[in-house]
């Protein structure tokens, strides 16, 4: 009889593990994906992404798809800790959201005087991990067991999920890929690899690669296609 409830209980977890890696991957692979295709749009080459692979766009995706995790598995532990009180919740807020909510506010009205301080946020990596931590606890105040007895509060809760995983699988990957596509398009192009081919002499630049081709640019901006066996070598 024990030895038939330890052998559900192996079952269960394995099937939670299960479950989790599905939703992991999942997350990883949309978030690989927008990066891919904000990317490649930064090239007018959005065409290429239907060459990629699923394993490609997860791999590209990995890194939201954790801190997405670390996101979900710290919203759940301020959730279901015994310990953390609405007081513990509200003084969480006055220290991680309040001030977000002020600095967002002012530029929001700089903004309409003719300032850039709105842009400042979204490209800045560390006012981006502010503003997902201000999410996480504003979604946790709502989530609360307490707060939670109120209708309003439910939905608050879903809208904040909600903004959560659309800030982690779409807008931060297609930040970070603007970004690195601007850092690659400046005027030398210092940040791109260089493709040759023997007997050309002509010099091509790196754009992307998926399914074992080679997306480069020529110096006139124009893009090719190419077989990286057919005689191409990559360098610096």
């Amino acid at each position: 009889m024990d030895a038939s409830r330890d052998f559900s209980k192996v079952l269960e977890l394995v099937n939670k593990l299960a479950g989790c890696s599905v939703f992991f991957l999942g997350f990883a692979f949309c978030a690989g994906y927008f990066y891919s295709s904000a990317y490649l749009h930064a090239f007018d080459a959005e065409w290429f992404i239907s060459g990629f692979t699923f394993v490609e766009f997860v791999a590209r995706g990995i890194w939201n798809a954790v801190y997405g995790t670390v996101g979900l598995l710290l919203l759940v532990v301020i959730v279901q800790s015994p310990s953390v009180s609405e007081k513990n919740l509200l003084w969480l807020m006055r220290c991680v959201c309040y001030p977000f909510y002020l600095v967002f506010l002012i530029s929001l009205v700089y903004e309409q005087f003719g300032g850039s301080l709105l842009s400042w946020i979204y490209k800045n990596p560390w006012m981006r991990a502010w503003m997902l931590a201000t999410l996480v606890c504003q979604a946790a105040n709502y989530m609360h067991p307490d707060s939670l007895q109120h209708v309003l509060f439910k939905v608050f809760s879903i809208i904040f999920l909600f903004m959560i995983a659309y800030g982690i699988v779409v807008e931060l990957p297609k930040a970070y890929a603007r970004e690195y596509a601007e850092t690659l398009q400046s005027p030398d192009r210092a940040g791109m690899l260089k493709a040759y081919k023997d007997g050309i002499s002509d010099v091509y630049f790196l754009v992307d690669s998926a399914s074992g081709k080679l997306l480069l640019q020529k110096t006139d901006k124009s893009l090719i296609v190419v077989d990286p066996t057919n005689g191409w070598r990559i360098s610096r």
